[in-house]
């Protein structure tokens, strides 16, 4: 399945299935004890704007949204705590990356990760960059499994992030 997977990015009228893979993952970590997300973020209109800005990208299977993710260059503040190893190499930055609950535990963000590695290879960048939230040990363990490693941290109003980087 994960090798039929189709990215493309995103339009204004996947809006709605994105909005719900968003809600869906959000009530599912919250079942897990994860309250990295709520209903304030990231919130419909944070979606829309990643549309407008043409940095959401999804993941279908079969015509359905499996995952999102965006990418772009920015990073907030507390990105400044991160002691970066390749901090004169150009550099993008993962944010959001869900999946779907009903397709988790697939190999899809693994997969999606690869993708989102080798288009930025295409493109020249020379590493990536995220946050993972602390207390979400299946993100944090794809994210060292697929070879990111810990620069520091930051926090996000009462929650603290990893700050992770991988040379490409």
């Amino acid at each position: 399945m994960r090798s039929m997977i189709v990215y493309r990015m995103a339009i204004e009228k996947d809006l709605n299935c994105i909005a719900k893979v968003f809600k869906d993952a959000t009530l599912n970590m919250y079942k897990k004890g994860i309250f990295q997300w709520d209903k304030t973020y990231p919130s419909r209109e944070i979606l829309r704007e990643d549309i407008k800005k043409e940095q959401m990208f999804i993941g279908l299977f079969e015509g359905e949204i499996v995952c999102a993710y965006v990418l772009n260059r920015e990073c907030n503040n507390g990105y400044e705590n991160g002691i970066w190893e390749y901090s004169h190499s150009s550099y993008s930055v993962i944010h959001r990356l869900c999946v779907a609950p009903k397709y988790q535990n697939m190999g899809i963000g693994s997969h999606t990760l690869k993708h989102i590695e080798r288009q930025l290879k295409r493109l020249g960048i020379e590493c990536v960059r995220l946050d993972c939230f602390i207390s979400n040990p299946y993100a944090r363990r794809m994210y060292e499994k697929n070879g990111y490693s810990i620069v520091g941290h930051t926090d996000f109003s009462t929650r603290r992030f990893l700050l992770m980087e991988k040379r490409l």
